[in-house]
């Protein structure tokens, strides 16, 4: 660089002398001892101080492990050291100018080794070891391993440790427990059984391999023999082993079998497991154990038949849970061989069984047209018992429609109806029929079959409209309704459908068409405008086989104030419903036996009456005025007698002048007569005119209920308000009055008998 003093660089020897420097643990002085020296060849130019600081370096020589003569450099020791806690030291050795006291070297590191003596003994990490070991332990397997440890420095003979078996208590046994040298793995040899020896008493060594001395440590360890299955559980056998049972018994208990075993109670070597080893290939028995009481409980899963054999012989044998184990060992074969074994004889009770129908269940396919008296198929039926065989009789016991019969005798099924596959107790074509094969034993047995009646559809329905009743609004955005049919019979016999319409007296085409005319359903749309009120709509509706029937619409035309829904309740009809027709009877009958009343009362009163001209007419007064509230009794009576009144006029014409002065003598018998008569008369309009309005009201609350069908009328007007019917007169009939001439001859009669009284 231009302008930079040049530097010349030159060479120079390592300035440090260092050396190695071992120190013996556990030395015992005397103290301070010598070290080691550190040299540097600085000084030999110029005087140098030194100064220590490091692992062990306190502030003052006392309080220090390690301090350092500042001008001859010596690295001084002042106690002992123990290497388990502290192996090593690192120093840091710092050289200074005696004028200066600035560093004039690089810092040196010196490390400070401590050599091992053998002063610790191995440990073990208990004191006492206790361990569970089976009895079915093989020998020479390990059963446990101790371990122990040394705080001297590893990997040298100070820390080595080997392990030895000091005792075994008890020692005469067919048992011998070893331990290996390095790892302290303890196995045995021999056979171990819990029922001679319960326990094991280990004394064990642990020590090191010290070239001067050699220490050690022991420690004991406790073997607890574990009981296992070395004794077979063996029957208690007090007898031959039998049950009973009735043939037909399923899941009943038939006997116990009991078993002794030497091992501890309620353990896998003492708890007992049950086999049937014969006499079972077809399963109908089971054994299990009782955890209570170990026995072997054998139970009847299947019922057996009597006719393959009152007696059947079963061979049990038992073993435990937990396998058994031998010392020395065994064989398979030979284990096999040491197992228990007991011979159980079942005898079973004969008792009468039902009979076994064949088929038991079968299917046959019919077309649902199938005419009746056409037999179907065969049950047979057949008595399992062969010592005592039934008489057998078929009998239906479900057929909820009635089709078919069974011959009694014969088991054959034959129709009696015609098949319908749209029953509600058809369910997805198949008819269920169940019959009874019933023997005549004791008690009776039945057996049971099924003949499933698969039924194959035929076009036996006609097409029609699912809802023969809809609503429209006679203006609005909405001009049209969807129909829908339904025909009950499947494809291809079904929809899609045909429609269309049929015209009549009320030109059905000129206000209603039909957007399509082939589907399920179908929309009919309001051609024009057209009045308030009640409409049949007749169509034609053809399914795809050809079949074809006439349905209506009964339509009803409204103004709807949403533009789109009928006010309700619907319109009001006048044609009398069921319920109004019995009132209008009801009422007819007791007019009648009030009238018939009346007549016997009359006759004793006409017995008293005396006049001599009678000759009735009677007057039609069928005129329309309006209503007038009519009362009833004496005093209406007197206003209605009147001179020149309507009512009077009639008495005149009815009795004559002079007859009627003499009747109307205020109190007389006939002067009572002609009031009740009048009364009587006036009754019956009034009960008239109020059956009838009481008809209208039932009329119109059956047709609010919805429980007929609406009635179209040809009105072509606006609507009208309508007035209360309490006062509608009796609208007079195509018969007026003509029912009344009859009665001429009658009261003629009455006169006569009345003058012949006078």
């Amino acid at each position: 660089m231009p302008g930079a003093e040049e530097v010349i660089l030159h060479r120079q020897k390592r300035m440090w002398v260092l050396g190695i420097v071992r120190i013996t643990e556990e030395d015992e002085g005397p103290f301070p001892k010598f070290g080691v020296r550190i040299n540097n060849d600085k000084s030999i130019v110029e005087t140098l101080i030194f100064k220590l600081s490091g692992d062990g370096v306190g502030s003052t020589p006392k309080t220090s492990l390690f301090y350092i003569n500042r001008t001859s450099g010596s690295i001084m020791i002042s106690h002992k050291v123990d290497r388990e806690k502290t192996p090593k030291f690192e120093l840091h050795v710092h050289a200074l100018s005696a004028e200066t006291l600035k560093e004039v070297d690089q810092t040196l590191k010196y490390v400070i080794k401590v050599k091992d003596i053998n002063d610790n003994a191995p440990i073990f990490n208990v004191s006492r070891y206790e361990v569970n070991v089976p009895e079915n332990t093989a020998e020479g397997k390990e059963i446990f391993r101790v371990t122990a440890t040394d705080a001297d420095e590893p990997n040298n003979a100070n820390s080595l440790i080997s392990y030895s078996l000091i005792s075994q208590k008890p020692s005469k046994d067919q048992s011998h427990f070893h331990i290996n040298n390095t790892n302290g793995a303890i196995t045995f040899k021999g056979c171990l059984n819990y029922e001679r020896v319960k326990s094991y008493t280990l004394n064990v060594k642990a020590r090191d391999n010290g070239h001067l001395n050699i220490l050690s440590s022991t420690a004991t360890v406790q073997v607890n023999i574990i009981d296992a299955n070395n004794n077979l559980p063996a029957f208690i056998r007090t007898g031959n082993f039998s049950g009973e049972i009735m043939e037909n018994d399923e899941h009943v208990a038939i006997l116990r079998v009991s078993v002794t075993d030497k091992d501890i109670p309620k353990t896998p070597a003492w708890r007992a497991k049950y086999k049937i080893i014969e006499g079972n290939e077809h399963d109908h028995y089971k054994i299990e154990t009782d955890p209570e009481t170990n026995d072997g409980v054998l139970s009847l899963v299947k019922h057996l038949n009597y006719e393959g054999g009152p007696k059947r012989e079963l061979k049990i044998s038992v073993e435990n849970e937990e396998g058994f184990f031998t010392c020395p060992d065994m064989t398979d074969e030979q284990k096999a061989d040491a197992l228990d074994s007991v011979s159980v004889s079942v005898n079973v009770h004969d008792i009468n069984d039902a009979p076994v129908v064949h088929p038991s269940e079968v299917t046959v396919r019919l077309l649902e047209s199938l005419k009746p008296n056409t037999e179907l198929m065969r049950f047979n039926a057949t008595d399992p018992d062969k010592f005592f065989v039934n008489k057998i009789r078929f009998v239906k016991a479900y057929d909820p429609e009635g089709w078919v019969t069974i011959n009694e005798e014969t088991g054959v099924v034959t129709t009696v109806h015609k098949l319908d596959r749209e029953s509600p107790n058809v369910n997805e074509n198949i008819y269920k029929v169940i019959i009874h094969a019933v023997d005549n034993g004791v008690p009776p047995q039945t057996g049971s079959g099924t003949l499933n009646m698969f039924l194959m559809d035929v076009n036996d329905n006609e097409p029609h409209l699912i809802s023969t009743y809809e609503e429209m609004c006679d203006d609005g955005d909405i001009r049209h309704i969807t129909l829908t049919a339904k025909d009950g019979d499947m494809i291809p016999f079904g929809g899609p459908f045909y429609f269309e319409l049929l015209d009549n007296e009320q030109n059905i085409k000129e206000k209603w068409k039909l957007d399509q005319e082939f589907g399920y359903s179908v929309k009919l749309v309001r051609m024009k405008k057209i009045p308030i009120g009640n409409y049949t709509v007749p169509l034609k509706i053809r399914d795809r086989q050809g079949v074809e029937t006439k349905d209506t619409l009964y339509l009803w035309v409204c103004h709807c104030y949403d533009g789109s829904t009928c006010p309700h309740p619907g319109p009001t009809s006048v044609v009398f419903g069921a319920v109004a027709i019995g009132l209008l009877f009801g009422t007819l009958f007791f007019l009648l036996l009030g009238f018939c009343l009346m007549l016997v009362m009359r006759k004793k009163i006409c017995e008293a009456l005396v006049y001599d001209h009678f000759k009735g007419k009677l007057i039609n007064y069928n005129n329309e005025e309006p209503c007038v509230p009519i009362q009833v009794g004496t005093q209406s009576l007197s206003q209605l007698r009147q001179p020149g009144s309507e009512i009077d006029g009639f008495w005149k014409d009815d009795v004559g002048t002079s007859s009627l002065s003499q009747i109307k003598q205020p109190g007389s018998e006939r002067d009572g007569f002609w009031k009740d008569d009048l009364n009587f008369k006036i009754g019956v309009e009034i009960t008239r005119d109020l059956s009838y309005q009481r008809l209208i009201a039932y009329n119109t609350r059956e047709d609010t209920q919805g429980h007929y069908q609406p009635h179209v009328y040809q009105y072509e007007g606006e609507e009208d308000e309508m007035i209360s019917l309490d006062c509608i007169s009796v609208v007079e009939s195509d018969a007026g009055f003509s029912y009344l001439d009859n009665l001429e001859e009658h009261f003629i009669t009455l006169a006569k008998i009345c003058q012949q009284k006078k």
